[in-house]
């Protein structure tokens, strides 16, 4: 054991940390107080000098299972411990590895300021002046002059619409106002952040992907005429969820994908002015929020985005189609659609309605199950592994012992590059069926031309 006596600077302290074979911090608690954070048993912890502590306020928190804890103002524990790490080599060398690596892990101060940084993210993701000030950094004007254009920008809206759309209501003049306005950028960033029932909403969307991904295990999400990009954004810290965003071109979709990129976000961004613009994908939830009742043909679109749902998959939808006494003109289809009328609509489509609360939540019935098998064989065979991928694990949700199936999945998965997910699925196919020849045969593309007796026994 070493001694030091005398005054040491701080910077020096580790020295002394590392002399020490065990590090004490016999604290007893008094009527009004408690340890609070000792930085000395992070410090010495750090240092991987094994420590003994007193349990009591925070001690117990930062100690976890990284060190020895004893009752305060007990001597005698506390010297039994002392004694004990001493003796035990093997124990004084474990708790010295334990501490290293719980210091590091929790309490290194470049991941403490990334845990801040994080916590303050948030904020700025989920408060309205957050918002405020992120879209200020983007156009490059005060937060000051940014909440004057968001107060004053529903009378610009309303012009550009008499300038770009008037009364000559046609796709394309509706897709050149949402392509060209700016107003959205502060209309979107009130009504996502300031208006309490939004907010609600996103939490509640929040809440069902969150069951969703514990259910499946992933989940790959839609926004669907998605504006700022909100809820993505919100959705992002979900392990397991796969994003994508789609929207008209134009200065909105652009502000999504600089948010999007600025939080380094994986999203797949999608242009929604095409013709098939959803391709081969299919989605186990597709969001849309407020947007029907600006299309043209919403049952159309509406129709359209069925399709590329996954059998028992979800739609969740808010449809507004009231025109607020004439002055919102850009809601459109206000004397053929009710909101309650539109919903109605979708379950005609194959979806059921699963609440009557704001937003609307429907599920895809699912098909019969020889209508899914030529579905997924058509796609399989025109490649569009996507959609065969996505028609296949909703089949598979109804019927997992059906080999066969398991086969053209995993086939299609080492097609796309997924090879962990197709060797799992022939192993579950080998467990029941050995010496299937059809498995035999995927797997050994996938390990280019093993001998069968490697993956059969």
């Amino acid at each position: 054991m070493n001694w030091v006596s005398g005054r040491t600077r701080y910077e020096e302290m580790h020295k002394i940390y590392n002399m020490a074979d065990v590090f004490v911090l016999p604290s007893i608690p008094a009527k009004n107080w408690k340890e609070q954070s000792p930085m000395v048993l992070i410090e010495a912890m750090s240092c991987g000098t094994p420590v003994i502590a007193a349990g009591t306020g925070s001690v117990t928190e930062i100690v976890g299972d990284a060190g020895v804890l004893v009752q305060p103002n007990d001597p005698t524990g506390l010297s039994r411990a002392i004694i004990r790490l001493l003796k035990d080599r093997c124990m004084n060398e474990d708790l010295a590895k334990k501490g290293r690596e719980r210091a590091v892990l929790h309490y290194d101060s470049c991941r403490l300021s990334e845990r801040f940084g994080m916590v303050f993210e948030k904020i700025c993701r989920t408060s309205f002046l957050g918002a405020m000030a992120e879209l200020a950094e983007y156009t490059g004007a005060l937060p000051a002059d940014i909440l004057k254009k968001i107060r004053s920008v529903y009378p610009e809206q309303q012009k550009e619409w008499k300038e770009r759309v008037g009364g000559q209501v046609t796709p394309d003049r509706v897709c050149a106002f949402y392509s060209g306005t700016g107003t959205y950028l502060y209309d979107l960033v009130q009504y996502n952040y300031e208006n309490p029932d939004y907010i609600q909403w996103t939490e509640d969307i929040f809440d069902f992907c969150s069951k969703l991904i514990a259910e499946k295990g992933g989940l790959k999400v839609l926004d669907f005429g998605g504006g700022i990009g909100s809820q993505l954004i919100n959705l992002s810290v979900l392990k397991g969820v796969k994003l994508s965003y789609a929207d008209i071109p134009g200065k909105t979709s652009e502000y999504a994908g600089w948010r999007f990129s600025r939080r380094h976000l994986d999203i797949d961004m999608i242009d929604a002015s095409k013709g098939e613009f959803l391709e081969d994908r299919m989605y186990d939830v597709i969001i849309t929020l407020d947007v029907v009742e600006h299309l043209v043909n919403p049952d159309l679109t509406a129709e359209y985005l069925i399709r590329h749902i996954k059998p028992n998959g979800h739609l969740i939808m808010i449809a507004y189609f009231g025109d607020n006494e004439g002055e919102a003109a850009w809601h459109l289809n206000s004397d053929r659609f009710s909101d309650e009328g539109f919903y109605g609509l979708l379950t005609k489509m194959g979806m059921k309605m699963v609440n009557e609360d704001t937003p609307r939540c429907f599920r895809k019935l699912f098909e019969d199950p020889g209508d899914i098998r030529i579905r997924i064989d058509s796609a399989a065979s025109e490649e569009r592994f996507d959609e065969a991928r996505g028609l296949m694990e909703s089949y598979l949700e109804m019927h997992p012992a059906d080999l066969p199936m398991l086969v053209k999945y995993a086939d299609v998965c080492a097609r796309t590059g997924d090879v962990d997910t197709a060797i799992e699925n022939l192993n579950k196919i080998f467990l029941f069926e050995p010496r299937m020849p059809e498995a035999i045969e995927v797997m050994r593309k996938i390990q280019g031309g093993s001998n069968e007796n490697t993956f059969c026994k």
